[in-house]
């Protein structure tokens, strides 16, 4: 292993012995905002006033490597600091011969932007939204407005080119090569930098990508594919820039996606030879961030996944194997992959085909919040419709979409945590062939069964009403919802059904007060227990209206809900439908409630 040795930033980045400096194609892009470049500035010019004393800005830890006889270090851990520094050293000596020694992994785009600000003509560079390029462009300019807004070089008395030369000369970096034959992958996992933390999925990106690195076409498409599914705030087409989407989803983006051998052979298996090569296509980046539609590009995403990107993986690599023990928390994600242990990481190329299938299929058939400008959140489930433009329509007929929609949402609100999401497994398991279209009916029957199964887990309570599960309360909601031309009851609360969308309720609630239990119509104390715990007594709301209807009587409460009209329990419409509220209204609801569930879990 190699010593560690001091380099000043002139020896860095101005190269000497010729170094090159290499960011593969697994680290994360420049992310470095105005907070962390000002920082390095102020701290370099605060130093600065000791002339004589050295700057030390930490290590650069490197991986060194001979490729066409040329040595060249790979990047591990420090690739922010380097390429703020590269920025930082353009902007001074723009009016010198220097160029940049930074290289960056199958991204020509930044390595030709870096050239342009070196020689400062950059001035009508066009940058596209969501490149890899637009954060450095960002970070560049950062540096161009502090040295023409601050004071501090006039106040501390440094000139800049007093400034250039303690940059130049005394501020200095640490070069660490780690020892030949390091597991990179591993190496990821255990550093501890001051920069960005990889997740842990990025971990598992790196990996990949180094079972397929010879083949760079491959490991390139790769990277992208992964980056498009790893943001799950937006249908997975728009993802994609918009060439390379046509030519994995078709023209209108309907088809279902490609695998990724036919990709790089530009052949669509059921249709024509593509007018563009992938390589051109490829040659511009798109990097994690460009998730929006180009044309429709916004600082907030307009949709809410029910999963996050973690916990999808680890959903896609039980589909991917179904013979592999998979916990589906996220905190065992490197472990459920076999990275880092004695079993090997799933076959790279047949991994990312799986993942780009069932991402296309849970965008296209499973719920998402669409969050609007008025602050409400509604179920959504469409399909992208056209391919300029971020358009989308239901993925089926509106009845059919409102079943679906609504039998999800039950779940989602039953169980809401990220992990664990087993109704969603099972629900997946239905897309066994690689087929785009479905039969929407033989769908819902799927995930109806899922609910039935489920249901059948949790009937032990009878009137133990206070033990029962949110997703029984739940299942009752969605049952009545679809029965609701069967109910009889007055219209003022039947036509309540129509605004009802499941949302997140916890609370447990006694529509007959636990404080006025002595009110309670019974011959014991028992019996008074019994019923005000009842499922015939309870619905479930949210925490704020359980405070808010408090201890009150039930003709209160009743007026309360009238005048809030804002419906949370299909179930609490119909104890507030009754006139008065004692022990043989609630035995009567809680009887009918219990027929009606055991109708539907049979």
């Amino acid at each position: 292993m190699k010593e560690p040795i001091e380099l000043t930033i002139n020896e860095l980045l101005n190269g000497k012995d010729d170094a090159k400096y290499l960011i593969p194609l697994y680290q994360r892009n420049y992310a470095w905002e105005e907070k962390e470049i000002e920082q390095l500035l102020q701290d370099i010019i605060d130093k600065s006033s000791d002339i004589d004393s050295k700057y030390y800005l930490g290590t650069l830890i490197v991986d060194e490597k001979i490729r066409n006889n040329e040595t060249i270090f790979e990047i591990i851990d420090g690739q922010q600091r380097h390429t703020t520094l590269t920025l930082i050293n353009a902007y001074i000596n723009f009016e010198n011969t220097k160029k940049s020694n930074l290289f960056y992994e199958a991204r020509p785009e930044v390595e030709k932007y870096l050239e342009s600000i070196f020689k400062f003509d950059n001035s009508n560079y066009h940058v596209e939204i969501g490149n890899s390029i637009n954060t450095i462009k960002q970070g560049f300019d950062i540096i161009k407005k502090f040295f023409k807004s601050k004071k501090d070089l006039k106040e501390q008395e440094i000139n800049e080119n007093e400034f250039r030369n303690y940059f130049e000369n005394k501020t200095v970096i640490i070069r660490v090569n780690v020892p030949k034959d390091t597991d990179i992958n591993h190496y990821f996992e255990v550093m501890n930098t001051r920069g960005i933390q990889l997740e842990k999925h990025q971990i598992l990106k790196a990996a990949f990508i180094e079972k397929i690195k010879d083949n760079e076409n491959i490991s390139i498409l790769f990277g992208r594919i992964w980056d498009a599914c790893s943001n799950m705030e937006n249908y997975i087409q728009y993802n994609f820039d918009s060439n390379l989407r046509k030519n994995i989803f078709g023209e209108n983006l309907t088809n279902f996606p490609i695998m990724i051998e036919d990709m790089i052979l530009g052949i669509r298996t059921n249709d024509t030879l593509l007018d563009s090569s992938l390589l051109a296509i490829l040659s511009s980046d798109i990097k994690k961030e460009n998730i929006d539609n180009e044309k429709n590009n916004s600082s907030e995403s307009k949709y809410s996944s029910i999963i996050d990107f973690p916990n999808f993986l680890l959903q896609v690599l039980k589909l991917h194997d179904s013979n592999k023990k998979v916990s589906l928390d996220d905190k065992n994600l490197l472990n459920s992959f076999g990275y880092a242990t004695e079993n090997e990481l799933p076959n790279s190329i047949e991994f990312i085909n799986s993942l780009l299938k069932y991402r296309t299929l849970f965008d296209r058939y499973f719920i998402k919040r669409e969050l609007n400008n008025s602050g409400e959140n509604n179920w959504i489930i469409r399909k992208p419709a056209n391919k300029d433009d971020d358009y989308l329509i239901n993925t089926f007929e509106k009845e059919d979409n409102d079943k679906i929609k609504m039998i999800q949402s039950m779940f989602q609100v039953s169980y809401p945590t990220n992990s664990y999401k087993n109704w969603l497994l099972d629900a997946l398991k239905f897309f066994k062939d690689d087929k785009i279209d479905i039969n929407s009916n033989a769908f819902y029957d799927a995930i109806f069964r899922i609910a039935t199964t489920n249901y059948s887990k949790n009937t032990d309570w009878e009137y133990n009403g206070v033990g029962i599960s949110n997703f029984t309360f739940n299942y009752l909601d969605f049952i009545l919802w679809l029965n609701q031309e069967k109910i009889v009851i007055k219209n003022e609360y039947k036509k309540l059904f129509d605004s009802f969308k499941f949302s997140q309720r916890t609370s447990v609630e006694h529509v007959f007060a636990q404080k006025n239990i002595l009110l309670l119509n019974a011959d014991s104390e028992y019996e008074r227990e019994k019923t005000l715990n009842s499922f015939g007594n309870l619905c479930l709301i949210n925490n704020g209206s359980n405070s808010k209807y408090s201890d009150y009587y039930f003709d209160a409460k009743k007026q309360q809900f009238e005048e809030r009209k804002n419906v949370e329990s299909l179930k609490q419409v119909l104890m507030f439908s009754y006139d008065t509220w004692n022990t043989e209204q609630i035995a009567n609801h809680h009887r009918e409630m219990l027929e009606l569930l055991h109708t539907y879990s049979q």
